[in-house]
């Protein structure tokens, strides 16, 4: 994990080192938790299926995870306020 960190840090100078780390640990939390039910829900029974579908959830929830780092106090108001 500290691996991917520091690649992260190396690559992106937008991100700080706490939030490389929080990404990071929602990728692999979100590829654990979520690769189940979406295998079962796309009906995948191939292992080689299940290890790609783990590595696309693993990068949404990343995804989602440095959209959410970088937003504001005044951005997350009025995200809640439906403005934006």
């Amino acid at each position: 994990m500290m691996f991917a960190v520091l690649v992260k840090l190396r690559t992106s100078p937008q991100l700080t080192p706490l939030n490389a780390m929080l990404t990071t640990l929602a990728a692999i939390s979100g590829a654990l938790v979520f690769t189940e039910p979406v295998v079962e829900w796309l009906q995948f029974d191939s292992d080689k299926m299940r290890y790609a579908t783990a590595a696309v959830v693993g990068l949404c929830c990343e995804h989602l995870a440095r959209h959410i780092a970088v937003l504001t106090p005044k951005d997350l108001l009025e995200l809640w306020r439906n403005r934006k």
